[in-house]
């Protein structure tokens, strides 16, 4: 693989970037809107739902009421569920016939301030909502555009790093990519996270090339975007720093104090409200305690590893059932209810550490082979298979040839380990990957068309 050039003069740049947001707009223009509603999903296309229907709730409260509150909707949902002091085994099974993100709320009345969520795509939504009223469809025009612009930017962060012919081949390959456009239409937080993601990666390598201390701030501010928006993205931080700690740009240590200064800015609005409504410095969504509890939930339930570990005596069923039967009241504070979940998360961890292990291997091996959802199959499935094998190329043939690619390495490597600790068990995990991957697959498509031109030619 050349290295690369200076760049293609600005216009013809401009010109290339242009071609990519057309193709990546109307390809998710015509998918969204065209060809989704022929693939049989079991969710709708053009409303939200599962996970989007919380964030669609919560944000219609803060558009009617100004405030980050457990929406009256839900409650309204959660209607035919009795009281209880518990929760307890039976109603977990029940929450698998209920859209996601009620469950929370049967601890919460309604009304009430929460910080159950990352307040990053709630927010995002309620602008929306505020200009256009609540429109769906204005949401998902305003997302396609977003990520067809961010197919541009990352075009030109790989042009920083790459060959021309590889970065206009890696804003193709994100531009044309099926889960791509499947992403983008969702009422889901990566529609607003991936664009945020690209502007937080060509911000570090501005920074890493030694330009103006300003972009390690950058960097900073569009990492804390991305935290609110998805907290396991905290992975980048250290990525971040140790980048600057190891390629010691000019000002290094005022680069890395200017990026936890961006990342610190960015969270403090939050993190203050926080304080105020519930007395604690709260940078995690309290949700994070109920989603370390679904694991021992997810031990006894799980068809595959729950049967692998009963024949292995890995957990104990009964102490996992045990640890189901938490008390939590919907007048015990959230903080206080996370601070409980989490205990029993970590109960159970320290009782059943062989089963934790199992499952966490088990989840990272379904990270990469795991198969998506039967509605899509076809091209789908294929396109993720190369997709995958391609990115690894591209991946190894940056390292061999000494190309900068050993932060968007430690980003994939931490983000996968990251996902594998904390049983996440959905192909959308993989989304956050797909601007990294696509500089990869850039390097790679690249490296075999100059080699087949180099063939051709003698």
């Amino acid at each position: 693989m050349s290295s690369p050039p200076d760049g293609p003069p600005r216009s013809r740049a401009a010109v290339r970037g242009l071609i990519i947001f057309a193709l990546a707009l109307a390809a998710r223009l015509l998918y969204t809107f065209a060809v989704a509603d022929s693939l049989g999903t079991p969710w709708p296309q053009h409303v939200p739902s599962a996970d989007g229907d919380a964030y669609d709730q919560v944000a219609w409260m803060l558009v009617t009421e100004n405030r980050f509150a457990v929406p009256y909707e839900q409650a309204a949902l959660n209607a035919g569920i009795p009281d209880s002091t518990a929760l307890g085994w039976e109603r977990f099974r029940g929450r698998q016939s209920r859209q996601m993100g009620g469950f929370e709320y049967l601890t919460a009345p309604a009304g009430a301030s929460t910080a159950l969520y990352e307040p990053g795509y709630p927010f995002f939504l309620s602008l929306i909502y505020r200009l256009f009223g609540r429109n769906y469809i204005a949401v998902q025009v305003i997302q396609i555009l977003l990520d067809s612009l961010a197919a541009v930017l990352l075009f030109r962060l790989t042009l920083r790093l790459l060959p021309t012919l590889a970065a206009m081949l890696a804003g193709l390959a994100y531009a044309l990519y099926p889960w791509a456009w499947e992403c983008a239409g969702k009422f889901l937080t990566e529609p607003l996270l991936l664009p945020l993601l690209i502007v937080a990666f060509y911000a570090l390598d501005r920074a890493l090339a030694g330009g103006r201390l300003w972009w390690a701030l950058a960097a900073g501010l569009s990492l804390g975007a991305v935290y609110q928006v998805r907290m396991l993205l905290i992975v980048l931080l250290p990525v971040i720093l140790g980048t600057l700690l190891i390629r010691r740009p000019p000002k290094v240590y005022r680069r890395m104090i200017l990026a936890c200064l961006g990342f610190t800015i960015a969270l403090a609005p939050w993190v203050i409200r926080n304080r105020l409504l519930f007395g604690q410095w709260l940078m995690v969504p309290t949700r994070a305690g109920y989603n370390a509890w679904f694991l021992p939930a997810t031990a006894a339930d799980h068809p595959q590893i729950g049967r692998v570990g009963r024949l292995l005596g890995l957990y104990n069923e009964i102490h996992c059932r045990d640890l189901l039967m938490v008390p939590i009241l919907p007048a015990v504070p959230e903080p206080e209810r996370d601070r409980l979940l989490r205990l029993r998360a970590r109960e159970f961890l320290a009782a059943n550490p062989g089963y934790y292990a199992t499952f966490s291997i088990y989840q990272m091996g379904r990270f990469w082979v795991g198969r998506s959802s039967p509605c899509y199959g076809g091209i789908f499935n294929l396109t993720y298979y190369l997709w995958t094998a391609m990115a690894l190329l591209g991946a190894v043939l940056m390292w061999r040839h000494a190309q900068p690619v050993g932060w968007m390495i430690a980003f994939w490597a931490l983000y996968v380990l990251a996902i594998a600790a904390t049983s996440y068990d959905s192909e959308r995990m993989r989304w956050p990957l797909h601007p990294v991957q696509a500089i990869f697959v850039g390097a790679a498509l690249g490296t075999i068309w100059e080699k087949w031109l180099r063939k051709r030619g003698a």
